[in-house]
This record gives C-alpha cells, structure tokens and sequence, in this order.
C-alpha cells in the first residue's frame, strides 16, 4: 500500500462506492476482511459490463491503478537481481515497481517475463536467470492481467505456469517466500505439491511471514504449500529483512513517503451502474440484493442504446427470482427479456434466434418443474430448434456452452416423461461438450460438466441400476468438492445437492452406513447455508431430512427417528406452502407417513390446516 497501489478490499468497496451502492448493502457484501468470492470472479463481471462515460472499459482504468512509485522493498530485489545475488523473481503482482527501481539503480532495462503470453515452446527452452517472472500478467500489457476467472483457471494458465516453476524448482537450492500470504484462490500451491512428487532434490523453503510478529504459525494454505518441502518459517517484519539486506549489500533506496491509494478516479461516471451491481451481487449469489439493482436497471426509459441491457438484466432477473423461489417472478422476467429481443434489431437473426433459444430453455426449465410438462416439452423443443442452425458453425465458447445446457435440459425433460434412453442420448452429448469446455476451462465448467455426471447418476438410479448411479454420483461429488474448496459461495449449493444425491443412491441400494454419513453431511452443510439464506435454502435442508425419514424406513426401521425427521421437515415447509415448487415436498412427506399407517393427508391437515 505504501506505494499506493491498492489492496482489494479498499478497491472492492471503492468500485461499489462508485457504482453508488449503498453503505448497508456494502457492508453486507465486504464482511470483515472477507470477500464472498474470489476477486477475479468481481473483476470478471466489470470487465464484461461495465462502461464508463464516452465508452472507456474498466479493463483499461483499472490498469492504472498499478503504475505506481517504487518502495525501498522494491529497491532491495531490484538491487538484489543486479548484484545476482537472487537468480529470478516471481510475482503474482502486476505493477512495475520492481522495473522501475532497476532501471534508476543501474540505467539497465530489467528483464521480464510474462508467463501468460508466452508459447509453451518459447517458454522451455527460455533462460529464465536474472528476470523476473509476472505469472499473472503485467500492467504494461492489460490482455495478460490474470484478473478474471477465465484467465486465472484456463488450463493453459497452469500449464505455463507449472512448466516455469519445475524448471526453477529443479535449479533452485533455496526459495523465499516474501509478502505471500496463499490466501489467493488460484495460488502456486497446486504447483509446487505436484513438482514436489518429481523433484530428485527438493528446494529450501523460506518463508518470511509479513507483517503480523503474533502469527506464531504457518496457516493451514501455506501449511499446505510447504508441506513435503523443507522449510523455514519466521515471524520477522519484511521491513527488518528489507533494511538489513539493503545496508549488507550496499543497495541504493532513496527517501520514500507513503502514497494514498489510486483508485478509480471520482470523474469518472459509470453508464450501467445498477445493472453492474446487479450482476455482482448475483455471481455472489447475493440474490436479493441482485434482484433489487436489476430492478433498478430495467426501470430506465428503453432507449434503443439500452435495450440490450434490458434484454440481459431481465433475463439476469429470471435467475435471481427463480433462486429466491418467487412464484411468478421468473417467467414475467424471462417473457419481458424475449419481448425485448423480438423488438431488438441492432442483432443478427441468428444470434437472436440463439438468445431466444437460451431464454426458451429457462421458461421450460421453470415449467418442468411445476409439473407443466406439455408447456416445458413446446418451449425446450423450440429452443432445441433455434439453435439446430449453430450446429455446423464455430461456436464461441459461450454458445458452445449454450447448445450444452440446451441439451441438457431436454434430456431432462425426456427422462421426466420417463423416456430413459432418448434422455441418456441427449445427456451424453451434453456431457461430452461440456468435458471439452472444462478441459479449456475447469474453473469455469467443471460445474457443468459435474451436473451432467449427476444427471446421468440419476438417470440409473431411476432404472434401479444403483452401481452405476453410484458411480457416476461419486466422481460428480469429488469433483464439486474440489470447486467448492476454491469457491465456496458459489458450488455449495451443488455440493449440498451431490451429497443428497449419493446419500439417496446409497440408501436404495441398501447401504445404509454411507446413505447416513452422506445424507447427513448434505444437512449439516444446507443448514449452515441457509443461515444466511433462509429463503433459498430451508426448502432444500427439508428435502434432505425427508431423505433422512426415509432411510430409517429400511431394515433395520426406527419409526421414532423416521418421525423426527419428518416433523423437522413439516415444520420448515409450513412457511413454504404459498411456493409451488416447494409443494411437492409435501406429497414426499405423505408417502413416507402413509408406509408408517399414518394418514398423510390428516397427519398434514392436523398439523397445517387445509393444504388446498
């Protein structure tokens, strides 16, 4: 910060600040020294939405922010490198504060490396001695700026990022760690514990524990990191290794002052700030305060220049409601959005006819799921249609995921009128794009390519073929495991649906022992959701304990538990009643009361009046 480039909860609450987000609902998002999700997925979203007055992208102004005045840390490695004292720097930075002191020290230009827009190739065969090394991009060149989500996860990203690092591993005696906290979702760790497996001799690891002398341990990520390494661990202010190398070595650093943090400038006026908050909030899963700024957004005069923001924040509101379980809400959405696009000719007809496809998709999603399968078999196989003309064309990888999800979602339709076969078709070829998508990017659809996994788990569970649906269930629910250890907020809503699932698998195919320990994690982990929450998430933890009274059905049974778990899950859907998607719970409940001999529908009718 002393060189004023800011860190990113300052700048987090600054670009919210500037959107002319409120304190309430910035303090709600920014809690403590927490962000909900990882900083590239909000960077993400504004580099995709948001615009400032005569069109300027944040891409472009946030690369500013990191041009900055070199510190006397930044003189010492500078001087360090000069004096070949430190073979290379690597940093996960995108300033060039370390260049800039090099060049004053020595009136050379400083080496570097952008791993990012390098070739493989180039990279192997690189001497990489004396440079420092940006493996996630630099400021001098705002494409490379590993920054969002796509970036940070492309499989390319690591794969260049793993080839220089084992080279360094396999060259270096000793490594130190300097200001690096692994606190950051896509760190080196991945990196160095699969080096560590090849490694004939392994490095020396230091790591200089910055700032905080209380911190009388590694925490558990860079326990992790450093684990099968030999380490050093200190506790020492960076400050004190700074000024006592600089004086050992005789490293030239001016007189310096600290420097007030750049932030976007306040001339600067966003044009969509509502919809940009809105589409924040809901990649955080924030759905009621996305519901609010969408809200906002398609409340301006549709002027033509806006009207592609009214077809995307309308539809973007179709997703937040749906979330938030309004009974109604999504479909007027979703209609209003393709009422829009029907007016909207600044398009191609055939990229209007895919966005029509993807909104059609989602209405028949919806109506699947209340139960309305002759309107969900119309709309999904009109959707099905409009896309058939982007079969033979290069797809983007945004459409590529589209067909996917688009045939996905009629495979369920096909098993929900139970044609099994015609349904396994369409999911096996779902599945096959997505697994191309997520080996291109795994952060990003590996979330799909798991709900394909599961479907196909389902869809042998619904033909009682249990080791199979086991199967398929298991590497769905390792892989979502994976994605919800780097993004929580995000996949655990699926995690807590993959351990329900398995937990059900297990329980008909009478195994009771893994029915319980997966069941009763898919709990334990739907109510800790829905404490903050409880509108999204109390249905599902009712779901999962009428999962629960049905295990204890089987042999050997306990009424009494089976009981427990059904009134437990009464009295959550008693607030639910007015949701007709939540209603169907209630015809599982029944079931399960009526196996015991106690009438469902008295049972109910005693406990919540007329159900009609």
């Amino acid at each position: 910060m002393i060189s004023g480039i800011p860190t990113v909860l300052p700048l987090v609450r600054n670009i919210l600040e500037k959107l002319n987000c409120s304190k309430k609902d910035i303090k709600k998002f920014v809690q403590g020294e927490d962000l909900p999700i990882p900083f590239e997925a909000i960077i993400q979203v504004l580099k995709e939405h948001l615009l400032f007055e005569k069109d300027q992208k944040f891409l472009t102004e946030f690369t500013k922010l990191f041009f900055a005045e070199p510190n006397p840390t930044h003189y010492c490695i500078a001087g360090l490198l000069l004096q070949r004292r430190l073979q290379n720097v690597i940093t996960t930075n995108f300033d060039t504060c370390i260049e800039k002191a090099y060049a004053r020290i020595s009136s050379k230009k400083l080496d570097k490396v952008i791993v990012y827009i390098e070739s493989e190739k180039d990279l192997a065969k690189m001497n990489l001695n004396g440079k420092i090394i940006k493996i996630h991009g630099c400021a001098t060149h705002p494409s490379s700026l590993g920054t969002t989500v796509d970036q940070i996860t492309k499989t390319e990203f690591f794969v260049k990022n793993r080839l220089v690092f084992d080279r360094i591993l396999q060259l270096s005696t000793d490594i130190l760690f300097l200001g690096y906290s692994c606190s950051d979702k896509w760190d080196v760790t991945n990196i160095f514990q699969e080096s560590r497996r090849s490694l004939r001799k392994k490095p020396n690891l230091i790591f200089w524990q910055h700032l905080d002398p209380n911190i009388t341990s590694p925490t558990a990520s860079q326990k992790k990191l450093l684990n099968g390494y030999h380490y050093t661990w200190t506790t020492e202010h960076t400050n004190l290794l700074v000024e006592t190398l600089s004086e050992r070595y005789g490293i030239y650093s001016p007189k310096y002052k600290f420097h007030r943090a750049h932030f976007l400038p306040s001339s600067q006026r966003p044009k969509n700030e509502n919809y940009v908050l809105g589409k924040v909030f809901q990649a955080a899963n924030f759905n009621t305060l996305a519901e609010k700024y969408l809200l906002k957004s398609i409340q301006s005069p549709c002027e033509a220049a806006i009207v592609k923001q009214f077809i995307l924040a309308s539809e973007s509101l179709g997703d937040v409601t749906r979330k938030l379980n309004r009974t109604d809400a999504p479909k007027v959405h979703y209609r209003a959005s393709l009422k829009a696009l029907v007016l909207f000719t600044e398009i191609g007809n055939r990229r209007k006819s895919f966005l029509a496809g993807r909104l059609n998709r989602k209405l028949g999603v919806l109506e699947l799921a209340n139960g309305h399968t002759n309107e969900a078999i119309e709309l999904l196989g009109d959707s099905i249609n409009l896309i058939k003309s982007y079969t033979n064309s290069r797809l983007t990888v945004e459409d590529a995921f589209e067909m996917a999800e688009i045939y996905n979602d009629y495979g369920y339709l096909l098993y929900d009128i139970k044609k099994h076969a015609d349904a396994e078709k369409y999911w096996t070829i779902s599945l096959d794009q997505y697994e191309k998508l997520s080996n291109i990017f795994p952060q990003r659809y590996l979330g799909a390519y798991c709900m394909s996994l599961n479907n196909l788990a389902a869809k042998f569970y619904q033909v009682d073929d249990y080791e199979k649906a086991i199967a398929y269930g298991y590497k769905c629910l390792k892989l979502t495991e994976q994605l919800a250890d780097i993004n929580p907020i995000f996949y655990n809503e699926d995690l807590g649906r993959r351990l329900n699932n398995l937990g059900c698998y297990y329980r008909d195919a009478g195994v009771r022992k893994d029915a319980l320990f997966y069941l009763n994690d898919a709990l334990r982990l739907r109510k800790k959701l829905a404490q903050t929450s409880p509108e999204t998430y109390l249905p599902q933890v009712a779901y999962t304990l009428i999962n629960l009274g049905v295990v204890y059905q089987k042999v050997p049974s306990d009424k009494n538990l089976s009981l427990k778990h059904i009134d437990k899950a009464i009295s959550i859907l008693t607030n639910f009643r007015d949701v007709e998607s939540v209603n169907r719970y209630f015809v599982n409940v029944s079931k399960v009361l009526n196996k015991w001999g106690i009438d469902g529908d008295i049972y109910l009718k005693d406990r919540l009046g007329n159900l009609d």
